[in-house]
């Protein structure tokens, strides 16, 4: 099994630091989604996943609507710092994560 992962396009958030924990791509960053969603048109992929957050959905979309694939959708498949406290895929309550780590990502 080959596993491909793909980092989101460039974001508001990685133009502007005050655009929130879940910003759209920018016009930039549309053009990348594509652009990627180009070279993978002939990758043997058997399922999309991403995150819930948008600008990685975004940057899925495209890749899925060229293979005429879904996006799956994995809350799991997150930062652990955008999380809230107490949700159970937190750094602060996974176990590898407190063995590896002295805390939460960004704390």
């Amino acid at each position: 099994m080959l596993l491909l992962a793909v980092r989101h396009a460039e974001s508001r958030a990685n133009v502007d630091k005050s655009a929130g924990l879940d910003p759209e791509l920018t016009a930039l960053g549309h053009q990348q989604a594509a652009a990627i969603a180009s070279r993978l048109q002939n990758a043997p992929l058997k399922a999309i996943y991403s995150s819930p957050f948008r600008r990685c959905v975004q940057t899925a979309q495209p890749i899925a609507e060229l293979l005429g694939m879904p996006v799956r959708i994995r809350p799991d498949i997150t930062e652990f710092h955008h999380l809230p406290e107490g949700t159970p895929q937190t750094a602060a309550s996974d176990p590898l994560n407190r063995r590896t780590t002295s805390g939460p990502i960004g704390s």
